[in-house]
């Protein structure tokens, strides 16, 4: 009977195209979670959660591209923040900062989004990181962080000041050392007249600069989810990076220094941390991933 409910339901699943692509990698999981659950009712929605953490149950699970292993992913479905915590608890807030699962209307996929919101400049922080993957190791040294970043239209864009970080890399001599932790490279808010942009800033002692983009300017939209993919290189003499913004490459930067040391490990986090000007606001992520080049 329990078998007969499981291939019921695949049935109906292999006649959604949307779900077909990725069809006999479900089938795997389906049949590893039936082996390895024999005491309990399986269903297909059981076995694709349990095998593709966070999936919302109507739309394929997350592939990594071609060439490129697969780190972390969640689509936040869950509605809590165990996706990100890998044991350990991934959400740093200073002063009023504040870092949650937020039930969304217009949540990039389902219903459930990351949202970081601060209530004072500088001193009021909110950051959600992963410090090592699920096996306890430190992530890559070469890495590409795909995001989704929703600003609402009443963010206060105007009153951005000299710095606005949403996402960073930090260096430290060991995973879970609570010593030497400090930022290598930054993604920033910044403004102009006709409105807000992304920069990247090397914080590494001895650079301390910022790579604007190249070319026409591209300012970020309020009230639509923006896509980011940031690769970074980290490395002392060889490192490298660039940011996409929808797809389109903003900002490119090679042959640089983006570690203070080879064999320090990374954090890489989103964050909502400001300094002076904006005062209190509220960003979203969605569906976010960290991959490595196989």
């Amino acid at each position: 009977m329990k078998l007969f409910l499981v291939l019921s339901g695949l049935a109906v699943l292999m006649c959604t195209t949307a779900q077909a692509q990725t069809m006999n990698e479900r089938e795997a999981a389906i049949q590893t979670f039936i082996n390895d659950n024999s005491g309990r009712i399986a269903t297909v929605e059981n076995a694709l959660n349990a095998t593709y953490a966070g999936w919302n149950g109507t739309t394929p699970p997350p592939t990594a591209p071609t060439g490129r292993t697969l780190i972390f992913s969640t689509t936040h479905e869950t509605g809590s923040l165990s996706s990100w915590n890998f044991g350990r608890t991934a959400a740093y807030n200073s002063g009023n900062g504040k870092t949650w699962i937020a039930e969304l209307s217009n949540a990039k996929s389902g219903r459930y989004a990351l949202a970081q919101s601060i209530t004072a400049d500088e001193t009021s922080g909110a950051r959600c990181f992963i410090t090592a993957d699920k096996d306890n190791k430190g992530i890559p040294h070469e890495l590409y962080a795909t995001t989704y970043l929703y600003l609402p239209t009443n963010f206060p864009w105007q009153k951005v000041g000299s710095w606005y970080n949403i996402q960073q890399y930090k260096e430290r001599q060991t995973v879970g050392a609570s010593s030497f932790v400090d930022p290598t490279l930054i993604i920033n808010i910044g403004k102009d007249s006709n409105g807000a942009y992304l920069y990247l800033y090397n914080w590494i002692v001895g650079q301390r600069v910022s790579y604007n983009q190249s070319g026409t300017k591209k300012y970020l939209p309020l009230g639509k989810w923006i896509k980011l993919e940031w690769y970074v290189k980290s490395s002392v003499s060889g490192g490298a990076t660039w940011l996409k913004q929808d797809d389109v490459q903003i900002i490119s930067k090679t042959g640089i220094k983006t570690i203070s040391n080879d064999n320090y490990v990374l954090n890489w986090s989103v964050d909502n941390y400001a300094g002076t000007g904006p005062g209190a606001t509220t960003i979203y992520w969605d569906d976010c991933s960290l991959e490595a080049p196989k």
